[in-house]
């Protein structure tokens, strides 16, 4: 199974947002495992998916300079064992 995981700043109800949401839903089940990443709240199209079964990370950077966040995706990177990071 190969693992996606998304990254987005979050997850509202914008153009690029509903395509993002449309492909994770779309994805094959039995070969892809999608994983949403939103460095600030999850947004309403995040929180459907969470409430769908997608595994997410939300509220990952505190402010616009936040640099803590560059470890934190690299130990969920690494964690979630991610083959594919979609940006």
């Amino acid at each position: 199974m190969i693992k996606i995981m998304f990254l987005e700043t979050r997850m509202g109800v914008g153009g690029s947002e509903m395509i993002w949401f449309q492909l994770i839903q779309n994805l094959d089940p039995r070969r892809f495992r999608p994983i949403l990443c939103c460095l600030y709240e999850l947004g309403p199209l995040g929180e459907k998916l969470q409430k769908e079964g997608v595994p997410v990370f939300h509220h990952l950077l505190g402010n616009r300079w936040d640099l803590s966040v560059l470890p934190q995706l690299v130990r969920i990177l690494r964690k979630e064992r991610i083959d594919i990071l979609y940006m």
